[in-house]
């Protein structure tokens, strides 16, 4: 008999997963019941299969309640197929509540809290006084697994399935992009191989060959052919194994819609509004981490359409509207992006209100056209005057922006007064891969996402003008934002020529455009993303970063970023050309066991000019200042063997280098850690959650 705790494990979490899965069946069913929508038979049935699955899968982890709640279920059910029981507003309300209590008890368990089936408990009554029937000829002598048999339809044939761990699939994915890198070493090798041949062969025409170079010759030609044969091969298995694992990871998009329809049910339960939900494009594959992803951004925004945008039913029909509003909830394709729309009927937004609320609260208010309503995705805005259950405290909206950025897609908003408004999200369909543009900036390498890519431009010195002391482009179609690269990123900044056109890449995202002058450009390759850890956050102007086939790191860059700040004129050029780096290269050392964060770090002071040494931990950061000394230190605090405070006091302990400044770059936040490190001797204590590399090169610059 298999035991022990590592199963006891791996069984709970699969009940987890599959009681999610019952519990948005369970809720689909309930309302599609109470809407009157398809067939009540076949949504009895499949109701009192969800709910004896989930009975006899909370009897395997031993969890009483559940099991309990779920035989009552079954019961009720039983009680409506076979016409004892009439279903009315309150039956449905009370199955509603055992689904939202069946989720609560699940999320409980996942975060192994005390009592977690403490949502349950003021059900089981009420379950029971609704369950109370006398029994019918079918409840005697038969099994309700037998009843769920004979009354389902036949099942209709489907390829064979398997839940997989989200996490395995994730480091699958990453093997793959190992994979991705090696078979591009391989195919770097092959070149070479194939020039030393044509050497080789070069030497043999002109007659500088003896036997020896001959066989060499032989020999190469051997190697390389199979070298080719092996690369191509590699490559094939790749690309398929690439393209299986993200159709793997691919789910209908109506997954991400899962809950809505409650929402919008329940938002207008007893009120004076009705409202209908329609969603289109469900089946369309979407990246599991966009999906996930997806889910809050959504509800958020049918909120904000149901409480904002639909007016009660008395109001519609005084303008002449359907008494029913309507929201609707879309999804479409275009390229390698997925386009959503949430779109209603209603009032639209109010715009002399809210250039009012802005003024009002200091808000300012974008002049460009198309984004007059822009401010409505800023912290804290809001035109409600009063608070309700469902708005109105200025939450909202620029969360959604906010996790829309994070999966590096944009949102804009559209607005018809009187009609409805429309927001609209673009993302890409994953988040593991990219087909990326590379681009020079500062002697680095960098990556903006191909999607975001509108048009390259070498574009005349002429053709920038400068207005309310910013950087115009203009020439083609309306004036466009223009920023440097180096300026948004807070770089060295490059010194061109006067008469040499600019390298510009023009961005787009949603119907937001800026201009970005690079110093070079490259060309476009199939990227690999990888995540730079949670130990920094959101950093700005950054998405992640990539593993090019010469080993070296490319960051890549947040297109949604770089246009915000190109539109708010949010560059750093003047305070970079005011204090470049010196022409003597500075030595930096930085101590950082997080192997990411460390080559993140390196590679922004390295691109800034800096001579840089990076160490695991603060033992190894001392002996590189003791070996070589150092002109600055820039330490995380939690670190092994010795932490970022010891190893400030270890060199403010020192003779020869207890001059040497220290930046203290950490997560630790408290006003208590903040005071043991300047203590310890640190010049300057820098939070990784608000990390920004201009304030950290600026601090630099200061201190050498």
């Amino acid at each position: 008999m298999i035991s022990g705790a590592p199963l006891t494990q791996r069984l709970m979490s699969t009940f987890l997963v599959e009681l999610e899965e019952h519990v948005r069946a369970i809720e689909r069913d309930v309302l599609a019941l109470e809407r009157g929508e398809g067939n009540a038979a076949q949504i009895h049935t499949s109701l009192f299969r969800s709910a004896h699955s989930l009975k006899g899968a909370a009897r395997v982890v031993g969890l009483d309640a559940i099991e309990t709640v779920c035989h009552r279920f079954e019961e009720i059910v039983q009680g409506l197929r076979d016409g004892r029981r009439k279903a009315d507003a309150a039956l449905f309300q009370l199955l509603l509540c055992v689904a939202d209590a069946l989720s609560a008890t699940g999320r409980l368990l996942g975060e192994q809290r005390e009592n977690p089936s403490q949502p349950l408990l003021p059900l089981l009554s009420k379950l029971a006084a609704a369950s109370e029937a006398p029994p019918t000829a079918n409840e005697i002598g038969e099994e309700p697994s037998q009843l769920a048999t004979m009354a389902m339809p036949a099942a209709k044939p489907q390829d064979a399935t398997l839940r997989v761990a989200a996490g395995k699939l994730d480091a699958l994915l990453a093997q793959d992009g190992e994979l991705l890198v090696a078979r591009r070493r391989a195919s770097s090798h092959n070149q070479m191989l194939e020039r030393l041949l044509r050497r080789a062969r070069d030497a043999q025409r002109e007659g500088r060959a003896n036997a020896g170079l001959r066989e060499i010759v032989r020999e190469l030609q051997g190697v390389t052919t199979e070298m080719a044969e092996d690369a191509r091969s590699l490559d094939q298995a790749a690309e398929k194994l690439s393209e299986e694992i993200r159709q793997v990871r691919m789910l209908p998009f109506s997954q991400a819609c899962e809950g809505l329809d409650r929402v919008v049910r329940d938002l207008t339960a007893g009120g004076d509004k009705d409202v209908s939900l329609v969603i289109t494009g469900g089946e369309i594959g979407v990246d599991r981490s966009i999906l996930e992803g997806l889910r809050d951004p959504l509800l958020h925004l049918v909120r904000n359409a149901v409480d904002h945008g639909i007016e009660p039913k008395h109001v519609r029909k005084d303008a002449g509207k359907h008494a029913t509003g309507r929201v609707l909830v879309s999804a479409s394709l275009s390229g390698p992006q997925i386009i959503v729309k949430v779109r209603d009927d209603g009032r639209g937004i109010d715009t002399g209100a809210v250039n009012a609320q802005a003024l009002k609260r200091g808000f300012t208010t974008s002049k460009a056209p198309g984004h007059e309503h822009d401010v409505i995705f800023e912290p804290g805005f809001t035109t409600q005057t009063s608070v309700s259950r469902i708005s109105g405290r200025g939450v909202g909206l620029d969360v959604v922006k906010s996790q829309i950025e994070e999966m590096r897609g944009a949102i804009s908003v559209g607005n018809e007064p009187g009609r409805g408004v429309e927001f609209t999200v673009v993302l890409p369909l994953t988040l593991t891969s990219i087909r990326g543009l590379l681009i020079g900036c500062s002697g680095q390498i960098f990556a903006l996402d191909s999607t975001m890519v509108r048009g390259l431009r070498r574009v005349p010195q002429e053709n920038v003008r400068f207005v309310e002391g910013r950087s115009v482009l203009v020439g083609e179609g309306d004036p466009l934002p223009l920023a440097p690269l180096s300026g948004l990123l807070g770089l060295p900044p490059a010194l061109p020529r006067d008469d040499e056109p600019m390298q510009v890449v023009l961005l787009g995202a949603g119907s937001a455009e800026a201009a970005i002058a690079v110093d070079l450009l490259y060309d476009e390759d199939d990227l690999t993303v990888r995540n730079l850890g949670h130990r920094f956050g959101r950093l700005p102007n950054i998405s992640g970063g990539t593993i090019l086939p010469d080993g070296r790191v490319a960051l890549i860059l947040h297109a949604s970023d770089l246009i915000e700040g190109a539109l708010e004129g949010k560059t750093v050029s003047r305070v970079a050309a005011a204090k470049p780096a010196p022409q003597t290269r500075k030595r930096l050392v930085i101590a950082e066991d997080s192997m990411t964060t460390r080559t993140l770090i390196k590679a922004i002071l390295e691109n800034a000019g800096y001579e840089v040494d990076a160490a695991a931990d603060g033992v190894q950061a001392w002996r590189m200042v003791e070996r070589k000394g150092a002109d600055l230190v820039v330490a995380d605090v939690e670190m092994p063997e010795m932490d970022g405070f010891e190893l400030t006091r270890t060199i403010r302990s020192s003779v020869e280098h207890g001059d040497i400044p220290v930046i203290l770059l950490t997560a630790l936040e408290t006003d208590r850690d903040k005071a043991h490190g300047l203590s310890a001797g640190a010049n300057a204590y820098l939070l990784k959650s608000a990390f920004d590399q201009r304030e950290l090169l600026a601090a630099i610059r200061e201190m050498v």
